[in-house]
């Protein structure tokens, strides 16, 4: 039975990305062009990809220490931010 309840808290979480968005979840489909499917399947997906990274950049910074993991990581947040700007 406890089991149950921690697969159910786990749906919610997941869950409750969906529910922040969908006040204006019609506005960004209109404003885009695309369903609304569509955008709750993109605000569905960070945190499924959230949990696969982090299961890495744990072993990361378990492997390298916890200093070079930070600068690796804003390098990469300077890079593609520069990226984005152009």
């Amino acid at each position: 039975m406890a089991c149950f309840n921690l697969l159910n808290f786990n749906w919610y979480l997941l869950s409750s990305n969906l529910d922040n968005f969908r006040p204006i979840l019609s506005i960004t489909a209109q404003t885009y062009g695309v369903t609304t499917a569509d955008v709750g399947n993109l605000s569905t997906v960070f945190p499924l990809v959230y949990v696969v990274i982090s299961i890495h950049v744990g072993y990361f910074i378990d492997s390298y220490g916890f200093k070079k993991a930070i600068l690796l990581c804003t390098s990469f947040m300077a890079v593609f931010g520069l990226l984005r700007a152009f």
